[in-house]
């Protein structure tokens, strides 16, 4: 999955189109507008801080092993060594608390310098476009038009599982999963952004770009881990894949409603 750059590259229940605008919708609607300033100043790195936190962990730990491991062999080679080491972690009966506890240890401290080396990344495109002249004229977003109601994921180490050891490992509530009680709420936005940059003649080209935000809030969960994200809107833009959103939330419905999406010039100020 590419770095999600809206600024840059040219059980469920659906609510219908924009007439039918659900209280949660209008929350998720007003919290990406308040967006609108961040966005405008080109400054990137806040997109790090208000995307989805388990596709931000997946982001970080890719990016990762992709600047330690070059060659994508190598990389997947390395990616399965990790996951058996957790694994055998986790299904070892011999695991000490304190054995456990120290590689938990060491694996949240390479989580926090994954996000560090993410936020980075961002801040450097950030810097990039502002170099190359690129500014953001306006940006707006336009009121919800579609929304679902999907089980929240039980986010095991970057990945789902529903494993009983699993859970417990990870402090989730297994009667909680099966009772249904984790739930997640995903608002489709659509997104119209106006920015100008400098032709190879050094004359400025305005641009309108159409495209849609999805804004994520999880509402109930069994994952104790999770609970400090409960009720607060998080954000994904159209470069990311319906299919990543279902590896979180598998029973997200597969005819999800997006907004069309275009590029087109302006005339000159």
């Amino acid at each position: 999955m590419k770095p999600c750059v809206f600024i840059l590259s040219a059980a469920c229940c659906c609510v219908a189109h924009a007439q039918q605008v659900s209280p949660a919708s209008q929350e998720a609607w007003q919290a990406a507008r308040e967006l609108t300033g961040a966005v405008r100043t080109g400054d990137m790195s806040w997109m790090v801080a208000k995307m989805y936190p388990p596709v931000k962990r997946m982001l970080a730990d890719e990016l990762a092993m992709q600047i330690k491991y070059p060659d994508s062999v190598e990389r997947a080679r390395a990616v399965e060594r990790q996951s058996q080491i957790r694994r055998s972690m986790m299904d070892d009966r011999q695991t000490t608390k304190a054995a456990w506890e120290k590689y938990r240890k060491q694996e949240l401290a390479n989580m926090a310098e994954n996000d560090k080396a993410l936020e980075a990344q961002y801040r450097q495109i950030g810097e990039k476009l502002k170099k190359q002249g690129m500014t953001v004229e306006s940006f707006q977003v336009s009121a919800p038009f579609s929304e679902y109601l999907v089980v929240a994921p039980s986010v095991i180490g970057g990945g789902v599982s529903n494993r009983k050891d699993d859970l417990a490992r990870e402090g989730v509530d297994e009667s909680r999963v099966e009772e249904g009680k984790a739930q997640s709420r995903i608002v489709v936005l659509p997104t119209t952004i106006v920015y100008s940059a400098p032709d190879v003649d050094g004359n400025r080209t305005r641009m309108e770009k159409k495209s849609y935000l999805f804004a994520i809030r999880d509402e109930r969960t069994a994952n104790e881990s999770a609970k400090a994200r409960l009720n607060k809107w998080f954000f994904l833009d159209a470069s990311t894949d319906v299919k990543v959103l279902r590896s979180f939330f598998p029973d997200l419905p597969l005819g999800v409603r997006l907004p069309s999406t275009s590029v087109r010039p302006l005339p000159a100020r």
